[in-house]
C-alpha cells in the first residue's frame, strides 16, 4: 500500500516539475514524510532530484549557464557537507519543522516578492552563496531550489535560463550529495529500495508531462500548486508536534 501510493505522489512531483519547472519535491516530500523518517526520506529525495532535473536540465540544456553552474557547484561543497551532518544530528522532530518553515517561506516569498528592476552585478561571491545555501538546503532537508530561484530572479535569467542553469546544477549538486550521504552512511537498502520505485514513477510523470504543456495555464497552475506545497509545510509542521 505504502509503495503505491509512493509512486503516486512521485509521478505527480514529475508530472509537475516537468508542466512548472517548479520542484516537484515539495509536493511528494511532505506527504512521504507521514511513513518514511527524514533521514530516510531526504536522501531518498536527493537521488530522485538527479532523475527528474537530469531530464529537464537536458531539454533546456542550450540555454544553461556554465560559468554560474560552475562558480554555484563550488559554493555548494562545503553546504553539502554540513547539511548531511544536519540531517545526522538534528532530532526527526525538527527537521520536519525545519521542512515544513522553508516551505511556507518558499510560498510566501512567491506571492510576496517583487522582481527587481534592474539585474544584479554578476559577481563570483554572489553565485558561491548561492551555490552554498542550495546545497545546506539540499542534504539537510531536499529543497535545493528556493535559493537558486531567488538568485535567478536577482540575476533577471530568462525562464530558459533558469531551467536550464538551475536543472544542471542540482543534478551536480545532488550526485555530489549522495556521495557525502554514502560515506556517513545514509544510503541505505532502505533508501535504494523506495528511490527505485520513485525513479520509475517520477520518469513517467515527466513524460507525461510534455504533450499536456502547450494545453496548460501555467500561471493558474503554479498558483494552485503553492497553495498544495503550503499546505505540505503545514502538514510536516503538525507531524513535528505529534
Amino acid at each position: 500500500m505504502y509503495e503505491a501510493f509512493f509512486c503516486l505522489l512521485w509521478l505527480i512531483g514529475g508530472f509537475i516539475s516537468g508542466v512548472s519547472g517548479l520542484g516537484g519535491a515539495m509536493v511528494a516530500v511532505p506527504f512521504v514524510s507521514l511513513f518514511l523518517e527524514p533521514q530516510v526520506l531526504v536522501p531518498i529525495a536527493n537521488c530522485l532530484a538527479v532523475v527528474m532535473c537530469l531530464e529537464l536540465g537536458w531539454i533546456y540544456r542550450k540555454e544553461l549557464l556554465v560559468h554560474e553552474v560552475k562558480n554555484m557547484m563550488l559554493g555548494s561543497l562545503p553546504g553539502l557537507v554540513l547539511g548531511t551532518y544536519i540531517l545526522l544530528i538534528i532530532p526527526t522532530s525538527f527537521l520536519l519543522m525545519s521542512i515544513g518553515t522553508v516551505m511556507i517561506c518558499f510560498v510566501l516569498w512567491q506571492f510576496l516578492h517583487k522582481v527587481p528592476k534592474k539585474a544584479g552585478q554578476p559577481s563570483i561571491i554572489k553565485a558561491l552563496v548561492a551555490g552554498f545555501f542550495s546545497g545546506l538546503f539540499s542534504t539537510s532537508v531536499s529543497f535545493s531550489g528556493p535559493p537558486c530561484g531567488v538568485y535567478a530572479l536577482h540575476m533577471h535569467w530568462t525562464q530558459r535560463q533558469s531551467l536550464g542553469t538551475i536543472n544542471a546544477f542540482v543534478v551536480l549538486a545532488s550526485l555530489v550529495g549522495v556521495a557525502v550521504y554514502y560515506k556517513a552512511g545514509l544510503m541505505t537498502e532502505e533508501v535504494l529500495y523506495w528511490t527505485l520505485y520513485g525513479a520509475v514513477s517520477s520518469s513517467v510523470g515527466i513524460l507525461l508531462a510534455i504533450p499536456v504543456n502547450r494545453f496548460v495555464n501555467v500561471r493558474l497552475f503554479r498558483m494552485i500548486l503553492l497553495i498544495v506545497i503550503g499546505m505540505g509545510g503545514m502538514i510536516c509542521i503538525v507531524k513535528s508536534f505529534l
